[in-house]
């Protein structure tokens, strides 16, 4: 007789297992407890507790991987008991499957018993990228050595145009980039597709402007007429200007219009667009508010190069969110450009930044790190999280 539902009833001694046709194999035990184990696993427990008096409920998907688990089940005299899920106990988001996530979270012992069963190590989720991409992002070693081993394209490109190896070092994962060159990936830089950004309609620079626009007609409203006392208000008013707007720095940098390979073309808030070579920029981060609750503050890159304004310690702070950055930025450059960049527009110019600043040797700290995984998972095409 074969049950129908979800998960079936069990018992104290009983068990659930789901084998997935990606390769995955779902045990759940009476309470609750559920995960992913190897086949071999999958079968001891059965074998357990069958000999204890338990039942094992057993419900599959179609395909040779899932079939091994009702193959080895009967090989080691397992009576399982059929039954007809509605739908698997669980499911992977974003296209992505079992060996995917084996390899993003690190579940080694998995990742090495899908690899060795078979599993499709070319398969992409729905951003282009593979298992590859996931391990090399999370700087998964040993992933990366298993995938490489069994046969995964070390040179596949996911929708964003990124390799593994870019991946690594776009993600901070240095050590696991110099692995995948070191089997076989390319070390050179092949270059980006050119990336046209949406337009920019320099949200924050004008809500700056405006700041300053108002408290200048304030500081006339109150001073007219004349008198004696003009002096000590306009002081008040510098000091609160000098307070609230952001630094030079700021003002000469502009908003992004389009990126081929390393060349940033970005227009300045007045005159014509100007180029950017991010190749000689040593250091780079995010400022400005980044909470999604802060929609319409300032979000924008903070890039050193050679030919920026120099900045204060001071000024940076009043840039950059993350003020332990402060002082990286200071040891890497002393001259800065700043790149605004809208909320609506996040997903769309950091990461692709990202990806040319992972062409060259800039050293990439963690908020601008946070900011393009965060704009990854929002949709643009790289390996989700």
């Amino acid at each position: 007789m074969t049950a129908s539902g979800v998960i079936p009833p069990l018992g104290p001694d009983d068990v659930y297992l789901y084998a997935h046709g990606n390769g995955a194999i779902c045990l759940l035990r009476a309470g609750g407890k559920v995960g992913l184990v190897p086949l071999d696993e999958a079968t001891s427990v059965a074998s357990a507790h069958q000999a204890a008096g338990g039942r094992i409920h057993l419900a599959h998907e179609t395909g040779p991987l899932a079939s091994q688990l009702l193959e080895r089940l009967a090989a080691n005299d397992v009576d399982a008991v059929r039954f007809a899920a509605e739908r698997p106990p669980d499911t992977w988001p974003h296209g992505t499957d079992a060996l995917m996530e084996a390899a993003a979270i690190g579940a080694d012992r998995l990742l090495d018993d899908l690899v060795a069963r078979g599993a499709d190590l070319h398969r992409t989720d729905d951003s282009g990228s593979t298992a590859l991409h996931h391990a090399a992002m999370r700087g998964n070693t040993h992933a990366v050595a298993v995938l490489v081993e069994g046969g995964a394209d070390i040179e596949a490109r996911n929708d964003g145009g990124m390799t593994p190896r870019l991946l690594a070092l776009e993600g901070g994962q240095h050590e696991t980039a110099k692995q995948l060159e070191s089997l076989g990936a390319s070390s050179g830089h092949p270059g980006l597709e050119p990336v046209e950004f949406p337009p920019h309609r320099f949200t924050s620079t004008r809500a700056y402007t405006l700041l300053a626009v108002v408290n200048l007609g304030i500081a006339v409203a109150v001073l007219w007429p004349p008198s004696a006392f003009d002096p000590v208000i306009l002081a008040i008013v510098a000091v609160v200007l000098w307070l609230l707007l952001p630094p030079l720095a700021y003002w000469h940098g502009g908003a992004p219009i389009r990126l081929a390979g390393t060349t940033l073309v970005y227009q300045p808030m007045i005159g014509a667009a100007r180029e950017l070579d991010l190749s000689d920029s040593p250091v780079a981060t995010s400022g400005g508010s980044t909470g999604t609750e802060a929609r319409l503050g300032a979000r924008h890159l903070v890039i050193g190069h050679p030919e920026g304004r120099r900045m204060s310690a001071r000024e940076l702070h009043h840039l950059v969110t993350d003020q332990d950055d402060v002082e990286v930025l200071l040891g890497h450059a002393d001259r800065f450009f700043v790149i605004t960049v809208a909320g609506g527009d996040r997903a769309a110019v950091f990461p692709p930044m990202g990806a040319a600043f992972a062409e060259g040797d800039t050293v990439v700290l963690p908020a601008l790190l946070q900011q393009v995984a965060d704009a990854r998972r929002s949709g643009w095409g790289t390996a989700s999280s």
